[in-house]
């Protein structure tokens, strides 16, 4: 299980690291991801394909099954920029 402090409402040293390498995560492909939070301990991986509605738009859901992480990949170009903009929540399937 990764170190994670649940209860931070605040900036956290301690979740920071992970938080930072999750983000950097997003920015490679499906396997690389997957592969990066295992080594981190968060085996329990669904990669969020949006790029068919929104172009170049993905994340990833990462879990040890204690705290879900959540990281999208940042906005790349004004066209994704746009595509932020009309982004909409969806209902989780809950496999996490």
């Amino acid at each position: 299980m990764a170190d994670f402090e649940l209860d931070a409402t605040t900036f956290s040293a301690t979740n920071a690291p992970l938080l930072a390498q999750a983000s950097q995560a997003a920015y490679l492909n499906a396997a690389g991801a997957q592969a990066k939070m295992a080594q981190l301990g968060l085996p329990n991986f669904q990669w969020i394909d949006l790029t068919e509605d929104f172009a170049g738009l993905h994340a990833f859901a990462a879990s040890d099954g204690g705290f879900v992480i959540l990281a999208f990949r940042g906005t790349k170009s004004f066209q994704n920029w746009m595509s932020d903009l009309y982004s909409t929540p969806v209902e989780s399937n809950g496999t996490l």
